[in-house]
C-alpha cells in the first residue's frame, strides 16, 4: 500500500502551505529539499506564521 505524502519546499509561501493543508485535509506538511526531508510543519506552525506576518504588516 502506498500513500501520497503532502510535501512542500522551504521556498514555498505560507499561502501555498495553507492551500495544501486545506486541499489535502492534513495537519502536517513534510518540508523537502533536494529530495531529502528537512523539517515538518504543523497547522499550528502555519497559524503562528500567519499571525506573525500579519503583525509585521
Amino acid at each position: 500500500m502506498s500513500s501520497h505524502v503532502a510535501h512542500v519546499s522551504p521556498d514555498d509561501t505560507i499561502e501555498h502551505y495553507m492551500a495544501l493543508v486545506t486541499e489535502n485535509y492534513v495537519r502536517h506538511l513534510l518540508v523537502m529539499k533536494n529530495d531529502r526531508a528537512i523539517d515538518m510543519i504543523s497547522i499550528g506552525d502555519l497559524s503562528k506564521m500567519q499571525s506573525t506576518a500579519a503583525k509585521a504588516s
